[in-house]
């Protein structure tokens, strides 16, 4: 019988053919899996940043409160100041959001939103207060937040301000940055909501009350 030539086209289909195909991954899946689970670490960060009250806690006491390994969680956080840096810049942004709803609101809006906006984010707030990053950048911010406050009642009030009506605008700026930081929250009993309606009323009186 005769051995039949095998071509080098045909050797090279044999080749092929063993080869395992490799695998084909859903990126997509795999990219919403692990965002995921980095929101899951940095919610359960700011959740017990507060129950701590500002306290020092481990990366292993972290992963086991996301219910994740401790090896995923150093995947995404090598170490403490890595994990730290990504919560300031969570924090940054959040920020950032309220800070620029002062300039879509009139300043009784504001003053009656920056109440509401405690009970939504209460936790985010509060973990904002306990970093080093927030306490730093606190004064930084009321800088910024008073001049646009200032800015605001100008544009409603153009005409040069005699001493007692500066010292009433201090007043305004006083309120609205104080439940900004959540400083009055602990006084009162009522909501958010309930205490940005009476905000928004003596925002409105204090304004008129300075034209007066």
């Amino acid at each position: 019988m005769k051995r039949t030539k095998t071509t080098k086209a045909a050797k090279t289909a044999k080749i092929s053919k063993k080869i395992k195909k490799p695998r084909k991954y859903d990126n997509s899946a795999r990219a919403e899996k692990s965002n995921s689970n980095r929101q899951r670490i940095i919610e359960n960060y700011v959740s017990l940043l507060v129950e701590k009250h500002g306290e020092d806690l481990s990366l292993e006491e972290l992963a086991e409160r996301a219910d994740l390994s401790t090896r995923t969680l150093f995947r995404f956080f090598g170490d403490k100041k890595s994990l730290t840096r990504e919560l300031e810049t969570y924090l940054e942004n959040y920020v950032t959001r309220v800070s620029g709803n002062l300039q879509l609101m009139s300043l009784e809006d504001f003053a009656e939103f920056s109440f509401k906006v405690f009970d939504e984010y209460e936790r985010l707030i509060l973990a904002y207060l306990y970093t080093n990053f927030g306490q730093q950048s606190r004064v930084l911010f009321r800088r910024k937040f008073n001049a646009l406050v200032m800015e605001k009642i100008k544009a409603r009030i153009p005409e040069e301000l005699t001493k007692e009506q500066q010292s009433r605008v201090h007043l305004i700026i006083t309120l609205i940055n104080a439940n900004l930081w959540s400083d009055l929250r602990s006084v009162y009993s009522e909501t958010g909501a309930e205490m940005g309606k009476s905000m928004k009323w003596a925002m409105g009186a204090l304004l008129n009350n300075i034209k007066s």
